[in-house]
């Protein structure tokens, strides 16, 4: 696992491309001269929207290689009452932190057991909603990759193709008690990225 960040819009690079078609060449072993994290340096606000499929399911947690559909978003925000819309910030609960603390570590990567995240499709409701940033528990991704040859598929479209704020490994086990608690799954969000000049 890693920590708790913001990924960049110079994070990811797909077929040699970048965020608005910039060459992946402006990454340098120096850092980024282009889409660097300090695009987000005065901070995000905005509403978030708890998408916490294990509750929704009726588990703990998603096992590893499990993927989340469209469908099931949908279906969760009609149990909710609460829908996706223009500019909202996703908060995507698989409980990969909650299976961490009680069966510890595991290889998340290829040579493991891989994670849950979310299906390659289901990225099509959130450019439809023109979802603005995506929180999740783990990084969204699903390990192993359904798409050959291509092992992260997901972020090469949030961030290269659709230029979404994402973060990575944020840990939401409380706000999914404090929403359970209060039956509301919608809230303000603020995230301070660090401001690192060059860094992705």
């Amino acid at each position: 696992d890693c920590h708790t960040h913001i990924d960049a819009l110079c994070h990811v690079a797909y077929k040699g491309q970048l965020y608005n078609g910039r060459p992946s060449e402006l990454v340098t072993s120096r850092g980024a001269l282009c889409l660097d994290i300090t695009a987000f340096a005065h901070g995000i606000v905005g509403r978030g929207v708890l998408i916490d499929m294990p509750r929704f399911r009726g588990v703990r947690w998603l096992e590893p290689g499990e993927s989340v559909t469209r469908e099931e978003i949908e279906a969760l925000e009609e149990a909710q009452g609460v829908k996706l819309a223009e500019g909202d910030i996703m908060v995507f609960r698989t409980g990969h932190h909650r299976r961490r603390l009680e069966l510890g570590a595991w290889d998340v990567g290829y040579t493991g057991e891989g994670r849950a995240g979310l299906d390659l499709y289901s990225l099509a409701l959130l450019h439809e909603r023109k979802v603005a940033v995506f929180l999740p528990d783990g990084d969204g991704e699903t390990v192993p990759s359904p798409v050959e040859e291509i092992m992260y598929p997901i972020h090469p479209l949030q961030v290269t193709a659709m230029g979404m704020c994402v973060a990575d490994s944020l840990q939401l086990e409380e706000l999914a008690q404090v929403c359970e608690e209060e039956g509301r799954w919608e809230f303000m969000v603020v995230l301070a990225p660090l401001r690192l000049p060059k860094a992705t």
